[in-house]
């Protein structure tokens, strides 16, 4: 079926599963204007909502569900009898500390942002976005979800409520709305009745507004095995053996966003077992790990890398994790515990297994506590 530009802009900001859950269907859109037809009679906040999303005024049509449905089928190509809507919509859990109400901020355009931001931060989840990129530029506000690696424009550039929308985030992460100049961090937790998901929160202030990135943390959707990471039989066999030593260290290396952490969180599955004592050291705790000790770096409190490993190597450990090799310290004291009985597992910034020797050898730790302490470089990759 063939529409025009404007209609196609339509169905791209309405998908069939949001048309199908709220029970409308687009039917013409002409100068600004988009008419739909719903099957509920109690719909003024649904047109509230899509007006926000689409930025034109709606007219409404009441027609049955059947021929709601109908047009929806029609509209969007689906099979009705074999479509299954993709997931429930989240909701965010209210911190307990916030007491300012939505419409203390937002005033009558609450029914119109608060639906808004659920709606993305669900479609992002059901997507399998990794983060949402919320940006401001000169009369733009564009958002981007990253995908496999790489971002993905959601909704054409445009200039409606970004400061409304940014705001009910920033309560959500129980941010400071007020501080617009300086970097703030949060989180979010939402939910369903299926599953709860942690979202990583950061502002950025730029030339035009706050840019805001949220990294959806959503253990559901990570394979956290060994067997799900998509290596080959060899290499699956190699890493296996190497899991199994008594000590020695095991290090990843890749660009960001090339599934290092997954294979960390999938390695310390494999080795947690109640006579194992696994401590992990991160920056931030991305995924919580039952039977694990895990331990978030916390700068304003002088816990780095260094501080924290120097202390849990005599907390008895079998296994540490360290989310990130960063200065000499922390390598000369990781390379220390894996030469005294401990398995370490670790990342390092570097773009392939050679370099990995490279950059430890320009730490300053000397080649041949390398020879002794390294038993597995692996530099790994996204394949899209």
């Amino acid at each position: 079926m063939h529409y025009n530009d404007e209609m196609v802009e339509i169905l791209k900001l309405l998908p069939a599963d949001y048309a199908l859950r709220n029970g409308f269907s687009p039917v013409e859109v002409t100068r600004g204007r988009l008419k739909i037809a719903v099957s509920n009679q109690n719909y003024q906040n649904l047109i509230d909502e899509i007006e926000f999303i689409v930025e034109r005024t709606i007219l409404v049509e009441t027609k049955s569900r059947e021929e709601v449905l109908g047009q929806i089928a029609n509209l969007y190509g689906i099979n009705l009898e074999n479509w299954e809507e993709k997931g429930q919509e989240y909701l965010p859990v209210e911190k307990e500390h916030i007491n300012l109400s939505d419409s203390d901020i937002f005033g009558d355009d609450k029914h119109s942002v608060v639906p808004f931001v659920n709606r993305l931060i669900s479609e992002a989840i059901r997507e399998r976005a990794s983060d949402i990129h919320l940006e401001r530029y000169e009369g733009i506000f564009r958002i981007r979800f990253r995908i496999d690696g790489a971002l993905i424009e959601h909704l054409p550039p445009y200039s409606a409520y970004p400061e409304m929308i940014i705001s009910r985030l920033k309560i959500m992460a129980g941010m400071d709305i007020a501080e617009k100049r300086r970097p703030q961090d949060g989180r979010i937790r939402m939910e369903n009745h299926q599953s709860k998901i942690d979202l990583r929160v950061s502002t950025l202030p730029t030339e035009f507004g706050e840019k805001m990135v949220l990294r959806i943390l959503n253990k559901q959707a990570v394979a956290l095995s060994l067997d799900s990471l998509g290596f080959d039989k060899k290499l699956l066999a190699d890493l296996t053996k190497v899991l199994n030593l008594p000590y020695g260290m095991i290090l990843l290396t890749g660009p960001t966003g090339s599934g290092k952490t997954t294979t960390l969180y999938s390695a310390l599955n494999f080795l947690n077992k109640t006579d194992v004592n696994i401590i992990s050291i991160e920056d931030p705790i991305e995924y919580n790990l039952s039977g694990i000790n895990q331990i978030r770096v916390r700068p304003d409190l002088n816990l780095n890398f260094a501080a924290i490993l120097r202390t849990i190597l005599r907390q008895d450990p079998d296994v540490i994790m360290v989310g990130e090799i960063r200065d000499t310290e922390t390598a000369e004291i990781a390379v220390r515990a894996a030469l005294t009985g401990h398995l370490v597992l670790s990342t390092l910034h570097t773009n392939d297994s050679l370099s990995t020797l490279i950059r430890l050898i320009d730490m300053g730790i000397d080649p041949f506590l390398i020879a002794h302490s390294l038993k597995m470089v692996i530099a790994q990759r996204l394949i899209r």
